[in-house]
């Protein structure tokens, strides 16, 4: 990964490089310049107590020392991306129960009954996704997906055409609520 940043100049500041493993090795499938998504911010954030967002600013302007040493962590933390049926959503079940797990961090449903849920093409088509902080990664990752699993987006099953779909997208956006 080094040879890769080095390849593009990337010397100093924030980056994001996806790895694959393959029957082949390792290999580099996407790179940038800025901190990761998908709640990695958050994640190191619960994990060892460093802002990667505040740091993405802060460090090139100077407004904070380098961080010299990987720091301890302070446990583990998982997230996972809830699944639906495409169609218009009825309504959303189970979504107390899977809120109220004790490490759930954070709790997004990002759509409300009457929007459409679409194949999954990018983020903001997820129906949302849980965040767990936990003693340690294994009870993370058992949390979070046990929320994932009760979780049920309830939908008629009728799949639109994408012209009829564009005016309701942007009302789609996020329709979040985070706890804790």
């Amino acid at each position: 990964m080094k040879r890769f940043l080095d390849v593009v100049r990337l010397r100093d500041g924030a980056s994001h490089t996806e790895v694959k493993l393959t029957a082949k090795g390792p290999r580099i499938v996407e790179g940038h310049n800025r901190r990761g998504g998908d709640r990695i911010t958050e994640m190191v954030n619960f994990v060892y107590g460093i802002d990667l967002e505040l740091a993405t600013v802060a460090w090139p302007l100077g407004l904070m020392e380098p961080i010299l040493d990987r720091p301890a962590a302070r446990g583990g933390a998982a997230v996972r991306f809830f699944e639906a049926a495409q169609g218009t959503l009825l309504r959303v079940e189970g979504a107390e129960e899977a809120r109220a797990m004790g490490e759930v961090a954070e709790f997004h449903v990002n759509f409300k009954p009457g929007n459409y849920l679409d194949t999954v093409r990018h983020s903001l088509d997820r129906p949302g996704y849980v965040t767990v902080f936990a003693e340690d990664v294994r009870k993370a990752v058992a949390v979070a997906e046990d929320s994932a699993r009760t979780i049920r987006f309830v939908t008629d099953g009728k799949v639109r055409e994408l012209g009829n779909r564009l005016g309701e997208l942007s009302s789609q956006l996020d329709l979040t609520s985070q706890i804790r």
